[in-house]
């Protein structure tokens, strides 16, 4: 993708900082996030350098809705929302608000023919012992998964609506440097960074699929690339690896191989998610995205898994998140 003006949401998070290094060389990019989690360290030397940052927080009308309505940007790439469970189950008014008001005030700005890339989640699937494929049921099993659920209906009214293409990307896990929520991969690193040898975790049997920020990335820049969704349409597209999942257990035996077995693993029913709301499986089929892009090659988990371990970049901490969840797991 080369000489396009780029906006970003939320570019400032765990995955934006990969999208933004990756499409940085070779258009214009303007970043716009609250900060939550600070300034990534591998954005701080190109920050209003080579890239043009915005601190506002879009569920608020501000200046940023004014320029998209002029037409300054040829791409809207929106991923800024708030991804961890507990934090939107126990503040389900704040998640609806970062993550579907934020993106109906950018969709109601009258787009005009920009493509607009649309952060999503495999978690809009209905519980299966399968793999999902676009076309699947949707059921959420918690407020984070019908937050973005009604996101993607927003955006597929409003493409019709003020006919501008949106390219709509449902993630698998996500993985690499950077992480800022206590996730799986962020909670084992944060325990082993404050310097405890037994890991405490939850369910250790459900499976995931875990894809890195990385190869995200790739996949971002070269659906925008391929022209694949026209004005007026909106379609959704799976980005996981498409290997065999993972599950929690075996997760913790992969980081503590790195850490030549001195951890040691503790199954903890305080941590436990309620029955309603785990999924034993949450895997997704990458077929339709291998159509598009045949050169999309992620890597395994068991590739990524010592760079992640031996430098995690953990940016947890946020005191939102330690109100509401972090305290209280330590």
């Amino acid at each position: 993708m080369k000489n396009k003006r780029v906006l970003i949401t939320g570019g400032m998070g765990f995955i934006g900082p990969s999208v933004i290094n990756r499409l940085k060389k070779n258009n214009e990019i303007v970043v716009i996030d609250r900060l939550d989690y600070g300034i990534p360290d591998k954005l701080k030397n190109s920050l209003n350098i080579e890239f043009e940052f915005i601190k506002e927080d879009l569920s608020d009308i501000n200046n940023i809705h004014n320029r998209i309505k002029s037409g300054e940007f040829d791409v809207i790439i929106h991923m800024a929302s708030i991804s961890l469970i507990p934090v939107c189950e126990n503040k389900p008014d704040y998640a609806f608000k970062s993550n579907t008001i934020s993106p109906l005030n950018i969709l109601k700005s009258n787009i005009e023919k920009a493509v607009f890339l649309n952060f999503s989640t495999s978690a809009v699937y209905s519980p299966a012992n399968k793999n999902h494929n676009e076309e699947d049921y949707f059921e959420p099993i918690d407020v984070y998964g019908w937050t973005k659920k009604h996101t993607e209906d927003l955006a597929k009214f409003y493409s019709k609506k003020l006919n501008f293409p949106v390219i709509n990307i449902r993630l698998a896990n996500a993985i690499g440097h950077g992480e800022t929520n206590l996730k799986l991969f962020g909670e084992i690193l944060s325990q082993i960074e404050r310097g405890n040898s037994e890991i405490k975790l939850g369910n250790l049997s459900p499976r995931r699929d875990y894809v890195h920020t990385e190869d995200i990335a790739w996949a971002v820049e070269n659906l925008i690339d391929s022209n694949t969704v026209k004005n007026g349409h909106f379609e959704s597209f799976n980005i996981g690896t498409g290997y065999d999942p993972v599950s929690v257990k075996d997760v913790f035996e992969l980081i503590n191989k790195v850490h030549n077995g001195k951890l040691s693993l503790i199954e903890d029913d305080k941590r436990k998610r309620s029955p309603d709301q785990e999924r034993e499986l949450l895997a997704i089929d990458i077929d339709k995205l291998l159509k598009v892009l045949p050169n999309y090659k992620p890597k395994k988990i068991d590739e990524l898994i010592s760079d992640i371990v031996l430098d995690p970049g953990l940016r947890i901490g946020n005191s939102f998140v330690e109100d509401i969840y972090y305290k209280d797991q330590k």
